[in-house]
């Protein structure tokens, strides 16, 4: 995995899809992470977003990483054709790298206040170190969710555990995706020991994960257990990471 630069967005990116697979900001730059008070809907998400971006004097193109809320799990074609109205946004605001997309993200369809259409959650952006902030020993990072399904060497895919949400089934689910967030932490240049928040999404009770994630070091900020589905049918466990120094919450009648 090779991190790339890029120089719009004042940060570096590990290359995937529809997004990258993690995103971690240059030096002298931090991750600001925003949340929604209440989420709205996709493309008023975009407009607020681009609005405090020029409100407090950053590019469009700092955009780093964008949380989604989806009505229900898609199928794998709904699912691409979703991505391709979501990426005109990101091109709509110079978040492009020739083909490459290189701003995080992380989707899910909750249980619990399901929308009724695709919904924008949070999403952060680098701002640059004032004289007041502290250089800390890692840089900040948002690492893209990841559900459980495995890339095998044929190309094909094979979701760790199957259909199952049994015990067993879930501890390899939750391993194999702790594990990859930790291949990409790796691969940024940044600590695990450095998360500061771990999201959690799953229909299914995660107390019997608890010994899990504490052996992997994830519980001393808490688990962030989000009920609901990864965002593509088939899938039952997703998670993400992240080290966001600072985080601010966005009234939906704010800029």
């Amino acid at each position: 995995m090779a991190l790339i630069e890029f120089a719009a967005g004042d940060y570096k990116f590990l290359a995937g899809g529809a997004f990258s697979e993690a995103v971690v900001a240059n030096p002298g730059f931090l991750m600001h992470r925003v949340r929604f008070a209440q989420p709205v809907a996709m493309d008023e998400g975009f407009e607020r977003l681009r609005a405090h971006l020029q409100a407090v004097g950053r590019p469009t193109s700092s955009l780093a990483a964008c949380e989604l809320r989806s009505p229900t799990p898609r199928t794998r074609e709904d699912f691409n054709a979703f991505n391709d109205v979501y990426v005109k946004h990101l091109h709509a605001l110079g978040c492009q790298m020739d083909t490459k997309n290189p701003v995080a993200r992380s989707n899910m369809a909750p249980l619990l206040s399901k929308p009724a259409t695709s919904l924008l959650y949070a999403f952060s952006y680098t701002e640059a170190l004032s004289p007041q902030d502290q250089a800390g020993l890692c840089p900040d990072f948002v690492i893209s969710g990841k559900p459980e399904n495995k890339l095998l060497a044929d190309g094909s895919t094979q979701i760790v555990g199957g259909d199952r949400m049994d015990e067993d089934a879930m501890i390899d689910k939750a391993r194999y995706t702790l594990d990859v967030m930790m291949e990409r932490v790796k691969a940024i240049g940044a600590r695990w020991d450095s998360v500061s928040s771990l999201q959690i999404y799953s229909p299914k009770d995660i107390s019997s994960l608890w010994s899990t994630f504490e052996e992997y070091g994830l519980t001393h900020g808490g688990l962030h257990w989000f009920p609901g589905w990864p965002p593509v049918k088939g899938m039952h466990f997703e998670i993400d990471v992240r080290r966001t120094s600072r985080e601010s919450v966005l009234d939906v009648d704010q800029n």
